[in-house]
């Protein structure tokens, strides 16, 4: 840098930080919550909802370091380059263009729910079944047993965790290695009655089984009811 941009008064100099800091600011603001989903799908084993966006995510931590070199600048009394503005205009237009991306189901409480939703759905297809035949279908045969849609669930590489059926011998075993986005399944010795538990995630994003307000394990159960064909 040449002295006679050092030398630019010193009120200019500030002004120029002070509007270019608040193109930094408005484009960290932006993004944040961006930086929070990445953030979070990095230091906890499971996360749900949406990827952060790429671009946002580039452009606020683009910002936050061009926002130090401005200050580290500032505090030198040197004027700030000109290739450093353009950047930092940059990286404010790519805020602005990932405005119009939209996040879903990243609130756990969101996630877990749709989970819920889905062992419904199963629970509903099982009962109907059984329901129709006197007997729960072979699990994991036939179309009552097809789960669809996509789990709201991901691990730190942002890889979706897909839907399971996973047996179990009694309706109140807890297996271990549990994952979101299973759904276990208990269907007794004599295949009158089913109960299906699902797992979700708590708030430190550990798999867990989805409690109710009791702390009991929401459990969707089914038996066959004679009754309903005489």
């Amino acid at each position: 840098m040449s002295r006679g941009r050092a030398g630019a008064p010193a009120a200019l100099r500030l002004a120029h930080a002070l509007v270019f800091l608040g193109f930094g600011s408005g484009t960290v603001a932006s993004g944040h919550l961006e930086l929070l989903q990445a953030w979070r799908a990095l230091t906890h084993p499971w996360h749900s909802g949406t990827a952060p966006n790429a671009l946002a995510v580039t452009t606020a931590l683009s910002a936050i370091g061009l926002s130090l070199a401005l200050l580290w600048l500032l505090a030198r009394g040197r004027t700030v380059p000109l290739g450093l503005s353009v950047a930092m205009l940059v990286a404010f237009g790519g805020s602005l263009a990932a405005t119009s991306f939209v996040p879903t189901q990243r609130t756990v409480p969101g996630a877990n729910l749709v989970a819920l939703e889905q062992a419904r759905a199963l629970h509903g297809q099982l009962n109907a079944a059984l329901q129709s035949s006197s007997r729960v279908p072979r699990p994991f045969e036939g179309d009552a047993w097809k789960v669809s849609g996509q789990s709201p669930f991901a691990d730190r590489t942002f890889a979706r965790a897909p839907w399971r059926l996973r047996a179990i011998q009694t309706d109140t075993e807890l297996p271990t290695s549990l994952e979101p986005g299973t759904i276990l399944v208990w269907v007794s010795d004599d295949a009158v009655s089913f109960a299906l538990v699902t797992v979700g995630i708590d708030g430190d994003g550990a798999a867990v089984r989805l409690i109710d307000e009791q702390g009991e394990p929401v459990t969707y159960r089914g038996t066959f009811n004679p009754d309903a064909h005489r």
